[in-house]
């Protein structure tokens, strides 16, 4: 995707800079370290998604 966004010109997802009113990825830092805090806070909500099921599999339902 970011050699795709090079070649173009674009910023697709926001990997070469923030957009340019406020957002919430001005709570998560610079760039580049933002894309980072994104990554981090994806893995957390895909875990907590995933919880439920992991909860419910091992306390034997199906």
């Amino acid at each position: 995707m970011v050699t795709f966004d090079i070649r173009s010109g674009s910023n697709y997802f926001y990997t070469h800079h923030k957009p340019p009113g406020p957002t919430l990825l001005d709570f998560l830092g610079p760039w580049p370290w933002y894309i980072l805090a994104v990554e981090g806070l994806a893995i957390v909500l895909f875990l907590l998604a995933g919880l439920p099921f992991w909860v419910g599999k091992k306390e034997g339902r199906k």
